[in-house]
């Protein structure tokens, strides 16, 4: 079995190094079944969201492990949660291309609810879905929800789903750097989406170089 999963690896566009590194990646790709597991996540791709040889190839690479899930089981349900999110066939192609493993998260829909309850429509969580798909690995009532309300302390809730649409999201951060920005820029009266966006994700020592006069403060 391993002799053909290992051509048809070869045959999906594969060369004998990036074989190797599948393999070594997800030792589980030589031993599954190439009929009954392999080809038929390669036929839902390329029939459900139009994925070329080269596209199949990339992702194979990137995360080996999604040509073992089950279709039905967890391939289909994913793709359509995206669907639901108003988002086109090539802009489902890009999101499972840029981050594949959102489609094995579990209870995401909880998550896309409360996003829309702060006020992002479906569409716009689809468009961050690449972005977001981070996010969603956080937990709700203890991560999620405790930034949110910290966040609606200091800004409007447009300016949260501003924070939330930026190309990497602010709820990935941690809660303590999250806080501790905020509040000093705050306090210099530096604090807005775009100086905020900026400032978490900086290093301690990048943070003390751009904003000198907060980090030179005693209080």
């Amino acid at each position: 079995p391993a002799g053909v999963n290992t051509e048809w690896l070869r045959y999906l566009g594969l060369s004998p190094t990036e074989v190797r590194q599948v393999v070594a990646r997800c030792p589980t790709v030589l031993m599954c079944s190439v009929e009954q597991q392999l080809k038929p996540v390669r036929r839902f791709l390329e029939e459900e969201v139009n994925f070329t040889s080269c596209d199949l190839a990339k992702l194979m690479l990137r995360m080996p492990a999604f040509f073992i899930w089950p279709v039905e089981g967890k391939l289909v349900p994913g793709v359509r949660l995206l669907e639901s999110l108003d988002l086109s066939v090539p802009e489902i192609r890009k999101a499972i291309s840029v981050n594949p493993g959102f489609l094995s998260l579990k209870n995401v829909q909880p998550k896309i609810d409360w996003l829309i309850g702060l006020g992002l429509s479906p569409r716009q969580i689809g468009e961050q879905v690449a972005q977001l798909g981070r996010m969603f690995n956080l937990n709700l009532e203890n991560n999620l929800k405790p930034k949110a309300a910290f966040l609606r302390e200091h800004f409007s809730d447009t300016e949260i789903v501003e924070l939330v649409r930026r190309p990497i999201s602010i709820f990935r951060y941690g809660f303590p750097k999250l806080r501790y920005r905020v509040e000093l820029l705050e306090a210099h009266g530096k604090l807005s989406v775009p100086n905020l966006a900026h400032a978490v994700r900086l290093t301690d020592p990048k943070f003390e170089r751009r904003y000198p006069e907060i980090a030179e403060d005693p209080s």
